[in-house]
């Protein structure tokens, strides 16, 4: 007898039935080795299973006092049907009993796989939408989030964070739902901005946003991916509206020096004095000048000082040697005058007041963006400048690499490492790197290259200071200091009532 195809045998003689559904192939045991009765089982087994999961062909019955086969119409399951009556038509009441009733428990069972098996098709074609988040508005959705994250953050984060948020409320509207924020209306509000805040800037602005997303992801208050995160440029699209919106910082010339130091005796402002002169002849940045510590001013030989400067990087915190026309034009009597002036004082300005986003440069920054534009400066002149101009100075006298680094406390692959004059007397695995960067040495191999004369035909003569110049300033705002801390204190002391109208 021809084995039919949906029937297979295996090596230890018990047949199977074959059952293939989207191109997967199961098979059921029919628990026999007999023949006869494995194509009866498995006939009605295939036939029940195709009417359950199909619409049958027009088809006929054959039927016997003790069993009925119906067919499905095609000529082959015709010839099966045939094949299959001849076979049984022999068989006793008794046996065909047994086969029917051993079929039935095999039916029952396939019954069961194949509702099994129509439930995950109706779960893979037709997923469950995922439940309707939350209706809530912008407003609402931050109030959540703030009053779950704000006591979470630093004070700078708190003020950095909560003008973000306000600034994309305003934008959007407080009665805006959540769940209406695409990435498509997200990018038409973030252009604009492109060409107004530095791209560093805006990318830790639409952390602050994605961080409030994430947050409003998690609690089902927005379905959906991030919006903000999917519209964040790529790198090299980063890279290039950084470099389309960073303004040059040149270095100073020979005129913007003398402009800048002639006008420096009529400056009342003690930082907005010395920063200038600190700034050429170190090449610090504006921060680490504004927070250097008085006690960070020591002497390492007689007569000589080192000066140490704190920045952000662990290659920016430093001792460097002060250049000697630094201690001519009293920059040690400044010093002196401060511990006097200003009991407890802990910086060469005392009087500057931290801002929780520039640190204690806030005030001398605008200072002197006032001033440049007052003497004619152009653009692309800023306080930066005083580094550019002492990194600069420092390369066209081809001053090895190593050294310069560590003495402006550079990282390899800052910018003034890669323009003005492409100049590199060394790389970072020198022979130098080796060398201990004491005071000393510094002094000994970097002032001989800081010669602008060689480099400009210039040098700008420095005024002195003179002892006491700055003590009215420092006692009119120790005042207003002591002042502000007197009324703190008392604010702290006096007990709030509350106002009840009668």
């Amino acid at each position: 007898m021809k084995l039919p195809s949906h029937l297979a045998i295996s090596r230890y003689g018990i047949y199977y039935l074959r059952i293939e559904r989207n191109g997967v192939e199961k098979r059921r045991s029919l628990r026999t080795r007999d023949p006869t009765e494995a194509l009866a089982a498995a006939y009605k087994f295939g036939a029940t299973i195709y009417g359950m999961t199909s619409r049958p062909r027009l088809g006929y019955t054959l039927e016997t006092p003790t069993i009925k086969i119906k067919t499905d119409g095609s000529a082959e399951d015709h010839s099966r049907a045939m094949e299959a009556l001849s076979s049984i038509q022999h068989l006793s009441e008794a046996e065909l009993l047994d086969i029917r009733m051993q079929g039935e428990r095999e039916l029952a069972q396939i019954h069961a796989e194949a509702a099994a098996w129509r439930s995950q098709q109706a779960l893979t074609t037709s997923p469950l939408k995922p439940a309707p988040a939350r209706l809530q508005t912008l407003q609402s959705a931050l109030d959540d989030y703030l009053s779950e994250k704000f006591g979470q953050w630093k004070a700078g984060t708190k003020v950095t964070y909560t003008s973000v948020f306000n600034r994309f409320i305003k934008e959007f509207g407080a009665t805006t739902l959540i769940s209406d924020i695409t990435v498509e209306n997200f990018l038409k509000y973030r252009k604009p901005l492109e060409s107004t805040i530095h791209p560093d800037t805006l990318d830790r602005d639409c952390g602050a946003l994605i961080g409030w997303f994430n947050w409003a992801i998690k609690r089902g208050r927005y379905v959906g991916s991030n919006p903000i995160e999917k519209s964040n440029p790529s790198i090299s699209i980063r890279d290039i509206l950084k470099t389309n919106f960073e303004k040059p910082r040149n270095p100073l010339n020979a005129e913007d020096l003398q402009r800048i130091f002639t006008a420096l005796p009529e400056i009342k402002n003690p930082a907005d004095y010395w920063l200038p002169i600190l700034g050429l002849y170190t090449g610090a940045r504006i921060g680490e000048l504004c927070s250097a510590s008085i006690d960070g001013i020591e002497e390492y030989d007689s007569g000589k000082w080192a000066m140490y400067l704190y920045g952000k990087s662990p290659s920016s915190k430093r001792k460097i040697p002060l250049h000697p026309k630094l201690i001519d034009c009293g920059f040690l009597t400044y010093i002196n005058d401060v511990k006097r002036s200003w009991p407890d004082a802990d910086r060469i300005f005392p009087h500057l007041v931290e801002d929780s986003k520039n640190g204690f440069a806030n005030k001398p920054t605008t200072a002197f963006t006032t001033l440049k534009q007052k003497l004619g400066l152009g653009e692309d002149k800023v306080f930066h400048s005083f580094r550019k101009t002492f990194i600069s100075c420092l390369q066209y006298n081809q001053l090895n690499e190593e050294w310069r680094r560590h003495f402006v406390g550079h990282d390899s692959d800052e910018e003034e490492n890669r323009n003005n004059f492409g100049i590199k007397g060394g790389d970072a695995h020198s022979v130098y790197s080796k060398a201990k960067f004491d005071p000393a040495r510094l002094a000994e191999i970097v002032f001989p290259a800081f010669d602008l004369v060689k480099w400009l035909d210039y040098e700008p003569p420095l005024p002195v200071y003179k002892s006491g110049q700055f003590n009215k300033y420092f006692a009119k705002n120790l005042r207003i200091k002591l002042s502000a801390a007197a009324r703190k204190e008392r604010e702290e002391r006096t007990p709030k009532v509350a106002n009840v109208k009668l």
